[in-house]
């Protein structure tokens, strides 16, 4: 096994899902009081739907490709008739298709989050300074919408 092969099939998954574990635990402990479940669904549907169909039908042909892979033995190929380069050519095909449509589902769904301008106040980081949920803070570009106010506790000025 060459070096290549022993980073890409034994050392990058190990890699990858400890980046998920510590980059989830570490949102937590940073801005835990931020995750939130605002849908930014009403706000705009056209490129949601077509960029979470591309992703998700990409994703779903991905695993049924991997689980098809795994699960059907050699002797069931060669019983239908298909020979290993063509069972090599189909799987090759199906997995490139596969991630052609996760890639352009990821590239609609992040076009939509930056050039949605109601999407981008939504979903990018705010200007408050104590994270709260209960707090809606205005986006960073936006100015602020009045002057503070100055008025005593009387109510005068």
């Amino acid at each position: 096994m060459s070096r290549v092969d022993t980073f890409l099939w034994v050392l990058l998954p190990y890699v990858a899902l400890t980046s998920f574990v510590v980059g989830h635990v570490w949102r937590y402990r940073r801005d835990q009081f931020m995750w939130t479940a605002r849908s930014t669904q009403l706000l705009e549907r056209r490129l949601l739907m077509t960029g979470s169909i591309l992703l998700h039908v990409g994703m779903l042909a991905a695993i049924a490709g991997h689980v098809l892979g795994i699960l059907v033995p050699k002797s069931a190929t060669e019983a239908v008739g298909i020979s290993e380069d063509a069972y090599h050519w189909l799987a090759v095909t199906g997995g490139m298709t596969a991630s052609v449509l996760v890639a352009a589902g990821i590239v609609v769904l992040v076009y939509r989050r930056l050039a949605v301008d109601r999407i981008a106040a939504t979903t990018l980081p705010t200007v408050s300074s104590t994270p709260c949920s209960c707090s809606r803070s205005r986006p960073v570009s936006a100015p602020p919408s009045s002057p503070p106010s100055t008025a005593t506790a009387t109510g005068r000025r």
